[in-house]
């Protein structure tokens, strides 16, 4: 079975999947895995989800600069040669007082 046949078929199943107590669920995820031959973890994963509604939007910390001042620091990662973050403070310091020596930093 192709995998676009596969979610068809999960979309026909879904409402019922949905409605369905304990036991039936049980039932139509046997029916889904024997049809589909795939395993029983995608199988729930595939009959709980919604039918191709949009994503969340990415986690996580939000941007703290703006996009000049990343342009600018990747161009100066790139100059570092793409060091790890901790090594790449320690260049930075000695490139930019090499840079602008009568600059405090």
């Amino acid at each position: 079975m192709t995998e676009r046949g596969r979610r068809e078929y999960a979309d026909a199943v879904r409402l019922r999947y949905r409605a369905a107590g304990k036991v039936e669920k049980g039932r139509i995820l046997d029916e889904y895995c024997r049809t589909t031959g795939v395993h029983r973890k995608a199988a729930i994963r595939r009959l709980r989800g919604t039918a191709g509604g949009p994503r969340r939007a990415a986690g996580g910390r939000p941007r703290q600069y703006g996009r000049q001042i990343l342009a600018l620091v990747e161009r100066l990662w790139e100059q570092s040669g793409r060091l790890c973050g901790k090594l790449w403070v320690a260049w930075l310091a000695t490139a930019l007082t090499s840079f602008a020596p009568s600059v405090n930093w």
